[in-house]
C-alpha cells in the first residue's frame, strides 16, 4: 500500500473525530495534507510507542516559542545537523539549571549541532517564563518547542531533563540523560562514533524493566548514589518470581529513614521539622530544606540523594521488610534514628471566626509547582481539599516553624491560594483570615524523630 492510499485512509478514519476538535472547525481553507498531517499526529501521540533505534522520524509538526517562526517541519531541523531534543519543564530545577550549559554547547558546535528544548507547556507560559528569566538577569536563549504531546509519545521517559540525538538524515541514534551531553561525547559524536549515545531505557509505567540493580537473587539489598535514569519515588512491590521489592529512589538520608521507620512507628507522619539532627554532618542535612538556587541545588542533588532496594521471599511482611531496610541504613551511614518526645516550637492551626467560611464538597489534590512567579520558583496551589492536605501544604514552607492542626476540623474544606515556599509569616496570616483560619505561636510536646551518630 503506497503513502497516498494511507494517507486517504487515516483521514477518513479520523475525520470525523477532527471536526469535533475546536483547533480544527473549519476545514474550507485546510490542504489535504495538512489534515492529513494532523491525523497522523494524533494517531501517533494515541499510540505511543517509542520510536525504536535508527528509525527515521516521521514528519511532524511542531509549535516554536522564541524564534521567528511559530511553525515547523522538525525535520527541517536535521539538514546537516544534528539535532538534539532536550525535554524540560519549567518546574524541573536540573533543567533550568542546565541552560547556560545548553547554551555554551550550542554557540561552540553552531555549524554542526542544534539544541532544540521540548515541552509540552502552552506557549504564554513559556513566554512568561522567558519574561522572567530576563528580569532576574538570566536568560533563556534556546527556541523551545511548546505545547508537545507527539514527542513525548515517541520517546517515552520517566522524569526531564531527558536527551533524544537524531543524525543529520533524520535517524534517531540514542536517548540518553543530560550527563551524557557533553563537549567530548558531542565531539566522538561529530566524528562517527555513537556508542557512548546509547539508549537510555524509558519505564514510563514506575517499573525498572531492564535497569534493575538486582534481578535474579531472592535475598540481597543495594544502595548508590542518586541516578538520574531512575525516577523519585518509594513503594513496596510484589513481583511475579516470588520477591518481595522494597525501593527508594532518589531520595536523601533523611526521607530514606522516614520512610523505612514506617515499619517501625505508627503515628504521625515525620515531616522534616518533625526531626531534631544530632549528628556531626547534621549540615549537610539542614541545607537540603534551605532555600537554593537552580544550579546550588541540583549539585546538592547529586552528591546528597540516593537510591536502595531490598529484596526478599514474597513471605516476607512489609513490617520485616521495612526493619530490615532500617538496619541496613543504620549501619551504612552510622546513624541512629529513634522516636523521642521533645517540646517543639510550633505554629497552631485554629479557626477564628464563628461563620464557616472553609465548608467544601470536593478534594482535589494539593499542587506543588515550580513555576517562576516573581522572583521565586517554587510555590503550592491550594484549592479544594482536606485539613490533613492543607497541613501538608503548610508545613512545606519553608520560612515557619512546624504546624499541627489545632482546628478539630473533619470535613472537607475548600480554599483557593498560593502558597510561596518562602512565604512570609504576615502575607499568609492574611490569605488565611479570609477563611477563618490563623496561626498561633505555641510550644508542644510532640513525638519526633531524632537523628544521632551510631554509638
Amino acid at each position: 500500500m503506497n503513502i497516498k492510499n494511507i494517507r486517504t485512509i487515516m483521514f477518513v478514519f479520523f475525520s470525523s473525530i477532527l471536526l469535533q476538535l475546536r483547533s480544527v472547525q473549519c476545514y474550507s481553507q485546510s490542504s489535504l495534507d495538512s489534515i492529513s498531517q494532523q491525523c497522523i499526529n494524533i494517531a501517533l501521540a494515541k499510540k505511543g510507542i517509542d520510536l525504536p533505534i535508527g528509525e527515521t522520524l516521521p514528519t511532524i509538526s511542531v509549535s516554536i516559542e522564541g524564534s521567528q517562526s511559530d511553525q515547523s517541519i522538525l525535520q527541517k531541523f536535521c539538514r546537516g545537523k544534528i539535532l538534539i531534543l532536550d525535554f524540560w519543564s519549567q518546574w524541573c530545577g536540573s533543567c533550568i539549571a542546565s541552560f547556560p550549559h545548553l547554551e555554551k554547547l550550542q554557540e561552540k558546535y553552531a555549524n554542526q549541532i542544534l539544541i532544540l528544548p521540548v515541552t509540552f507547556q502552552s506557549r504564554s507560559s513559556v513566554y512568561n517564563f522567558r519574561k522572567t528569566r530576563i528580569a532576574l538577569n538570566r536568560p533563556m536563549l534556546l527556541p523551545t518547542i511548546v505545547e508537545d504531546t507527539l514527542l513525548r509519545a515517541l520517546f517515552p521517559h520517566n522524569g526531564d531533563p531527558f536527551e533524544v540525538w537524531i543524525d543529520p538524515n533524520g535517524k534517531l541514534r540514542g536517548t540518553t540523560s543530560q550527563f551524557e551531553l557533553t563537549e567530548s561525547v558531542i565531539e566522538k559524536v561529530l566524528n562517527g562514533d555513537w556508542s557512548t549515545v546509547e539508549p537510555l531505557q524509558a519505564n514510563v509505567d514506575g517499573k525498572f524493566s531492564g535497569t534493575n540493580k538486582l534481578t535474579e537473587p531472592l535475598f540481597g539489598s543495594f544502595l548508590g548514589r542518586y541516578d538520574p535514569h531512575f525516577p523519585n519515588g518509594r513503594n513496596v512491590t510484589i513481583v511475579e518470581n516470588g520477591q518481595k521489592i522494597l525501593r527508594c529512589t532518589n531520595a536523601p538520608i533523611s526521607w530514606l529513614f522516614q520512610w523505612a521507620l514506617r515499619g517501625k512507628y505508627d503515628g504521625p507522619y515525620f515531616n522534616n521539622k518533625r526531626c531534631l539532627y544530632k549528628f556531626k554532618d547534621s549540615i549537610t542535612f539542614k541545607k537540603f530544606f534551605i532555600n537554593m538556587d537552580s544550579i546550588e541545588h541540583y549539585d546538592y542533588v547529586i552528591h546528597n540523594k540516593y537510591c536502595y532496594e531490598l529484596r526478599t521471599p514474597i513471605e516476607f511482611s512489609d513490617k520485616q521488610l521495612f526493619d530490615i531496610g532500617y538496619r541496613q541504613l543504620e549501619d551504612y551511614f552510622n546513624i541512629s534514628v529513634r522516636k523521642e518526645t521533645h517540646f517543639i516550637n510550633c505554629l497552631k492551626l485554629v479557626r477564628i471566626s464563628n461563620v464557616d467560611k472553609i465548608a467544601g464538597d470536593t478534594i482535589t489534590p494539593i499542587e506543588f509547582m515550580h513555576e517562576p512567579d516573581e522572583d521565586l520558583y517554587d510555590y503550592i496551589k491550594c484549592s479544594s481539599t482536606s485539613m490533613s492536605d492543607l497541613i501538608t501544604a503548610l508545613n512545606a514552607i519553608k520560612t515557619i516553624p512546624l504546624v499541627i492542626d489545632s482546628t478539630n476540623y473533619l470535613k472537607k474544606i475548600n480554599v483557593n491560594f498560593r502558597i510561596r515556599k518562602m512565604e512570609g509569616l504576615d502575607s499568609l496570616q492574611l490569605k488565611l483570615k479570609e477563611y477563618g483560619l490563623k496561626l498561633i505561636a505555641s510550644r508542644q510536646l510532640l513525638d519526633v524523630l531524632v537523628y544521632k551518630d551510631k554509638e
